[in-house]
This record gives structure tokens, sequence and C-alpha cells, in this order.
């Protein structure tokens, strides 16, 4: 038998010392108990277990029951595959107390942590002690109760900090869900970036590409109009049809509406004649018109005399190279354009005509611009200190966006001025539904977009990129009610170096 080991006064199954305890059915203290197993002549089951003993086994039946006297025992159990520590028991705890009192197999596994000293009971000493001794059973039902009490307990705290996990867990997802989006508006922005860079490099090298024969056929233009006046000069021609092609190369064209009319009433007129030949006669400048008209054979004369056809066609030899003429300079200017829009600076500040970038991005935009009313009051101004191509990105974003806010039509401003001597602005303005009050604090933050639905996808990346370029060049950019309706966004940058 084992020496009993000095103990203090400690309430069994509480882990409160000096006997306080909460409990309705009041618990006896180790001492009480120590005592009993005494009286009992149960004394020599107490044992000293060296550490790494298993006590208690998971899964298994559980035929003795061990109270702590000295050392810790680690309650452990499997969870897919690891062991999870539940509990530690210490002095005054009982050990496999509810596998052994309900006769089920034990939930968890018992294992001595330190050498630890233990009274422990078999079931038949134990049924004994329980159909004999009465003190005993007044003794150990409140420590019964006491441990259920206790695991009740324990199994509500667990359930709160399983909810409060929850909790945290349904957080945390939520923001991973707004970081993925954000990423994914990010990736976005960088493909667009990288789109763009990529385009900016082709447009320049495609303008280069078109620049020269563009200007090898403006040159060919010129040269064939001196080329065709020779021609006229050496009797090749009359000094009539030679004023005939030179107001071809003058003149512009009728309207749609003017040549469909004349084309109905010439029609009528010369039945008899050629539909291409009446075509070439309703597209006459109004100053000879009448003339040439009066040279048109009779329904009684079907051939059409040689000098009129000679004369139509100088009028139209002069047409047609001057849309060729005027074809080839829109061609320069667009390329003209597009090399000023995609010029990279290098990250070296120059000057920068804003009147020019702002008259550059309306041409590259003219198809995207068709539907609207346009009005551009772009007096003279100073030039800012900046990158060109960053500047002219400001212009484009600010554009589309005014285009987009109001749908299929309506008159967009672009207007320009100085704001004393320190600063030019730049107002672009539309005739959308405006920018509600609420929404202009955040309307230049990232991933927030002014599209309505049903106007194109929108990343929310124009306004914000607009913003940090306009900052990055001193200057700041703001947004206001434009009278009569719409909205205006007027941009600040410093005049001068």
């Amino acid at each position: 038998m084992s020496e009993l080991p000095p103990v203090t006064s400690h309430c069994l199954g509480t882990g409160l010392v000096d006997g306080r305890s909460d409990s309705a059915y009041p618990l006896p203290s180790l001492e009480e108990m120590l005592r009993l197993l005494k009286a009992s002549g149960a004394a020599d089951s107490i044992l000293k277990i060296p550490a790494g003993r298993v006590l208690l086994e998971e899964g298994r039946p559980n035929r003795k029951i061990h109270l702590i006297l000295e050392g810790r025992v680690r309650l452990t159990k499997v969870d897919f595959g690891t062991t999870v520590l539940i509990d530690e028991l210490g002095m005054g705890d009982f050990c496999g107390l509810m596998s052994f009192s309900s006769g089920m197999c034990a939930f968890a596994t018992g294992t001595t942590e330190t050498e630890v000293t233990a009274a422990e009971l078999g079931r038949d000493q134990f049924d004994g002690l329980m159909a004999t001794n009465p003190t005993f059973v007044q003794a150990f039902n409140p420590i019964l109760i006491q441990q259920l009490v206790a695991r009740y307990r324990r199994m509500v705290m667990l359930h709160l900090d399983v909810a409060e996990l929850s909790r945290q867990l349904a957080q945390e997802r939520l923001e991973l869900k707004q970081a993925l989006t954000s990423l994914e508006r990010t990736q976005d922005r960088l493909i667009e970036q990288e789109k763009m860079a990529i385009l900016g490099n082709l447009v320049a090298g495609v303008a280069h590409e078109i620049n020269n024969p563009t200007s090898a056929m403006l040159r060919s233009a010129a040269n064939l109009v001196d080329c065709l006046k020779d021609l006229w000069q050496a009797d090749m021609g009359t000094e009539v049809e030679a004023t005939y092609f030179r107001i071809g190369m003058e003149q512009g064209l009728l309207s749609t509406e003017e040549q469909r009319i004349r084309m109905r009433d010439l029609a009528q007129r010369f039945p008899h004649l050629p539909r291409s030949f009446v075509r070439d006669l309703s597209q006459l400048p109004p100053v000879f018109y009448g003339e040439l008209l009066a040279e048109v054979p009779s329904k009684r004369n079907t051939d059409i005399p040689t000098s009129l056809q000679r004369k139509i066609l100088a009028f139209q030899t002069g047409r047609m190279v001057r849309g060729l003429t005027l074809s080839g300079e829109r061609v320069e200017n667009l390329v003209h354009s597009l090399r000023n829009y995609s010029r990279k600076s290098g990250g070296v500040r120059q000057k920068v005509d804003i009147r020019e970038g702002l008259q550059d991005t309306v041409l590259i935009l003219g198809t995207r611009l068709r539907p609207y009313t346009l009005v551009m009051d772009l007096p003279e101004i100073p030039q800012v200190s900046g990158d060109p191509g960053e500047i002219n990105q400001v212009w484009m974003n600010l554009i589309v966006n005014a285009c987009d806010a109001m749908g299929e039509t309506g008159e967009l401003t672009i207007r320009c001025g100085e704001d004393g001597d320190a600063w030019i602005w730049v107002a672009i303005e539309d005739r959308g539904p405006g920018v509600p009050q609420a929404m202009r604090q955040n309307i230049f933050q990232m991933n927030v977009t002014t599209k309505q639905a049903g106007a194109g996808f929108g990343l929310g990346l124009g306004l914000a990129i607009s913003k940090g370029i306009v900052e990055k060049h001193g200057g700041r950019i703001e947004v206001a009610d434009r009278p009569g309706g719409g909205a205006s966004f007027r941009v600040y940058l410093p005049a001068g170096e």
C-alpha cells in the first residue's frame, strides 16, 4: 500500500481550493474522500503511475476510475487523423468518471503527463463501495452530478466558441471575397494597361509606316495637278476645260439631298440619256449647272456632244484630285495626332500644347463622337510642362466618360481658359444625368464607376487614373453640375515651366 500523500482541502471535480463551490450539492474535499477510502479498506488502491501511461483509451470500454492525488493527466481525442488536446486533469480530478459511470466506451484518451499518484478503483471494488457504504455513495453522487454540470457548461461554452469562430470565419470569408474581387479588378486593370501599352507601341509603329506613303501620295497629287495643267497648256485641252478642272478642285460636294432632288428632276427631263451621265450632271456645281444643261441634247438627239463630255470629265477629274488630296491630308492629320497621342516623354517633362492635345483626341475619337453635338471653345492659353501622352490620356478618359454618361446622343462641350497667371483649366461637359452629390467624394476612387446599367463595361478606373495623372502634374480635378443639366469635369494644371 502506498503512503497517503499530504493534501490540501481541495473540492473534488471543481479545481477549487478550500472547498468553495457554487454547486447546490455539497462536494467532499479530497481529504474527506481519502479518509472514506481508507475507512472502506481501499487505501491500498493508491498507486504511483509513471509518465506516459495510458489510463483511458478512446473508443474502448473503461473498467477503472482514477482519483488524481498528484501529477497531471492529458485528455486527447483523434479528429480527422490529428490528435487534439481537449483537457488537462490535476489534483482532485477524476479520470474516466463519465465512461466508468455510464458503462459507455471512453470518449477520449487519458495519458499521464507526469508521474501521477492516484487512487485506482476497479469495477468490482467501486460497485462494492456503492452497495455497502452509504457514506461513500453520499460523497460520490454530488461529484458525478458536478461532472455532468461541468461537461454541460463546457459544451455550451464550446458552442459559443464555435459560434464566435463561425462569425469570424464568415467575416474573414467576406474580406477574402472582397480582396479577391479587388485583386481581379486590379488584374483587369493591369491587363488593360498592358493592352494600352502594346496598343500605344502598335499605334506609333503603324503611324510611322502610314506616314511615308501618305506623304508620297500627297506629293503625287500635287504633281498630278501640275501635270494636268501642263497638258492643257500644251493644247491637249482648252482653257475652258482647264477652268472646269480648277472649279472641280475648289468646289465642295453637294449634299446628298440636293443630288437626289437633281437626279429626280434630270431623269424626268432627259429620260433618253444614260443614268451614269445623268448622275454626273447632278453633281455639277451651281456656278455652271444651268450653262451645261443647255448643251444637253433634246429627246430627238441622243448623241452627247464631245465638248460637253470633256467639260464634265475635266470637272470630275478635278473633283477626284480634290478628294484624293483631302483624304491624304486627313490621313496625314490623323497620323500626326496618333503620333502625338502615343508619344512618350521617357520621364522627361516637356512643353505641352493643351489645345493641340484636345484637338488630337477629338480627331482620334471622330467616329465615337459622330452622334453628338460637339462644341469646342479653345482660346489660346499658355503651355504646360508634363508628359503629353499621359495628359492626352486624361482627355481621352473624360471625353469617353462623358459620351457614356449621355448615351446615344447629346451635347459635348470642351472648353479651356486661364485661371490667373498660374493656372490653366480644361472643362469637359456633358448633358447626361450628372453625378449625384453623395457620389462625388468617391467618384475618383478606384473601382467606382459612373456607368449605368446597360451603358457598357466599366472597371471604374478611368477617373481614378485621370486623377492620378493630374495630381502627378501638380494639378487637381473637380466635378460639378453643369447649368441646364449634366456634369462638368474641370482639370486645373500649372501654367508655364
